[in-house]
Formats: C-alpha cells, structure tokens, sequence
C-alpha cells in the first residue's frame, strides 16, 4: 500500500482502477466486487467520523463497533450474493 495524495491509504489494485477510470473515462467497470473485501469494509469503517449522528438503522458507530467483525463477515457475503438491500436515506426539510 502507498500513499494518496490525500493521506489515505489505498491498495495498490484500487490505484490501478482508480488511474484507469482517469484514462479511459467513457469506459464502464462491470466487474469490481472482487476489489470489495472485509478488510476494505473494515477501512471504510475505521474512516467514518465516530461522533456523527446515528443512521437511517439508528445504529451508532460505537454500536456497529462491538460486534465489528461478525458483521462486517455479513455484511461482505450479503453484498457479494445480492442479498444486500440499502435502506432508503431519511430527508429531512428545513423551512
């Protein structure tokens, strides 16, 4: 793993996507799922501000983190098998 420039670290396979979406941009990526492992799940998580306010689910992310990787295991194969459903965002309307 290397650097970005933003400091992130990101796999060197996902550079390679990244530079050639860069590239070839009217080209489409079908198949990137195999790029979507647990330890990718796990990054994405760690990267989540801790103190943001609970989601659509009212889950926390002190919540989420106590049983981290049982369910980050589930949520992988869910995602992988097509049994992963999004919830739908909440909207909230100020006047």
């Amino acid at each position: 793993m290397h650097r970005t420039q933003g400091r992130v670290r990101m796999t060197q396979s996902l550079d390679r996507v990244r530079k050639a979406a860069r590239l070839r941009k009217k080209d489409r990526f079908t198949a990137l799922f195999h790029h979507l492992t647990v330890d990718a799940l796990r990054t994405a998580f760690f990267a989540l501000k801790r103190k943001a306010a609970a989601g659509v689910d009212g889950m926390m992310w002190q919540d989420y983190e106590a049983d981290l990787e049982p369910r980050l295991v589930d949520l992988h194969k869910r995602v992988h098998r097509g049994a992963y459903r999004l919830q739908p965002s909440r909207r909230t309307y100020i006047p």
